[in-house]
């Protein structure tokens, strides 16, 4: 049983831009997670990384309590995504994206604050993004 697992997926080549390696790649999650996320989303994850300290910063101190448990669950499973010779796909990641939405929506959130109008002007813009990128896909 897991003798027979570990031993096919020791033995298993990976693949990334064009080259195979037999051991994986480290830089495999980071660019397969840059590959397929859509831009939209890869923005408001910049904008949240960059608002980040300003949110810290600010006079809510129940923003840690709130946004603390995410930042941590996301570095830990990173950090086992990196650590891992196992490069078997994207779908591995698919378990960063709940908390990666969580953390997007703080500054929208921090946006809207005080004003209904904002905050719903803000997730217009951000659905009209993503449904005009999404509609630029095709097979």
């Amino acid at each position: 049983g897991l003798c027979y697992a570990l031993n096919s997926v020791a033995n298993r080549p990976s693949f990334l831009d064009g080259a195979w390696s037999p051991s994986g790649f480290a830089s495999f999650f980071p660019r397969a997670f840059l590959y397929k996320t859509p831009i939209t989303t890869l923005a408001l994850a910049a904008l949240a990384a960059l608002a980040a300290p300003l949110l810290l910063r600010s006079r809510d101190r129940g923003v840690w309590r709130r946004f603390g448990w995410v930042v941590i669950l996301m570095g830990v499973y990173w950090a086992a995504c990196l650590a891992s010779p196992i490069n078997i796909g994207h779908r591995h990641l698919l378990p960063a994206y709940p908390p990666l939405h969580i953390l997007a929506a703080a500054p929208v959130a921090t946006v809207a604050r005080g004003s209904h109008m904002r905050g719903a002007l803000a997730a217009l813009l951000i659905f009209a993004a993503s449904a005009w990128e999404l509609s630029q896909v095709h097979p």
